[in-house]
């Protein structure tokens, strides 16, 4: 069965979206919460390609700030308005019922149904003034956010679990994106983080030493490039044209990491062309809609 409530595991990925595109949060909340990590566990995360590296940590965090871990409440009780309050304790009581299907004869479970219920019927049945003046009043946001507290704190010890499910998802629906990862990695080079405690304006240089790539992370670049160079296309590894190499986007020279966000597969002649350089990357999402795109113009 799949833990996963997939509306909210979209509403996240949106989230993390927003977050990343940020600059006051990526330059203060992404470059602390780094450098928390490094201080813990030094030379880990970043230095070398971990299961539980930068983008299942991107989750964590894209989480806690959304469900606020150690504050719950305060971001549908503070960030949140109107109508948007009563989706979000939708989206928490279906997640929660799909992660802990017992959850279902929980008080606090039906309470909250009730209550959903309750102001879809305000709605459906009376008019539309009276369901948004009920949403902004103090006492339809005190409900909502009571309702939401409850929960939290009943299935608090479920939530761990709950966090690294949906922080897996986050990763691999980020990781599945070549472009965005590229995004991310350099991401890291313009908000100083090269190792230190403090943003520096030098150019960027290297911070991190090349370590050999784990076989689980080769696995998931070919799996995710589909066995084709990142930059040309040739099939490097299923029909052998030409040798495969696993390229840093950001070159390790230009204060790039060797966490897997920052990987890619290139085949042997394109990785010598682009040496320690950046190149444009192309997206590793396959044109489905092949009749959109435009075609090649024909060589004569």
């Amino acid at each position: 069965m799949n833990r996963v409530y997939t509306p909210l595991a979209l509403k996240l990925h949106a989230f993390g979206l927003s977050r990343l595109h940020d600059p006051n949060w990526t330059g203060c909340d992404l470059y602390e919460r780094i450098k928390d990590k490094d201080k813990n566990e030094p030379g880990e995360m970043l230095f070398k390609a971990l299961e539980t590296g930068l983008l299942y940590h991107l989750g964590l965090w894209m989480l806690d700030e959304y469900f606020n871990e150690f504050d719950e409440g305060f971001y549908i009780e503070r960030e949140l308005e109107s109508e948007y309050r009563i989706w979000y304790l939708e989206d928490f009581i279906e997640a929660i019922i799909q992660f802990v299907p017992k959850s279902k004869g929980s008080a606090n479970i039906k309470a909250g149904i009730a209550l959903i219920e309750k102001i879809d019927g305000l709605y459906e049945f009376a008019n539309e003034d009276k369901y948004y003046n009920f949403l902004v009043s103090k006492k339809g946001i005190s409900q909502i956010v009571k309702c939401y507290k409850n929960i939290y704190k009943e299935f608090e010890t479920y939530l761990p679990d709950f966090f690294r499910a949906y922080a897996i998802k986050y990763a691999e629906m980020v990781f599945h994106d070549r472009e965005l990862c590229a995004f991310i990695s350099e991401l890291l080079v313009q908000i100083g983080y090269d190792g230190t405690y403090h943003p520096n304006e030098t150019p960027p240089k290297q911070w991190v030493q090349r370590r050999p790539i784990p076989a689980w992370a080769i696995k998931a670049v070919r799996a995710r490039d589909r066995g084709h160079c990142a930059e040309c296309g040739r099939a490097v590894t299923e029909e052998l044209e030409g040798d495969e190499h696993i390229d840093h986007i950001i070159p390790l020279k230009l204060a790039g990491t060797n966490d897997l966000v920052n990987l890619q597969l290139l085949c042997d002649e394109c990785n010598l062309l682009k040496s320690a350089n950046l190149i444009p990357i192309k997206s590793s999402i396959p044109p489905y809609l092949k009749k959109l795109h435009p075609k090649k113009p024909k060589v004569c």
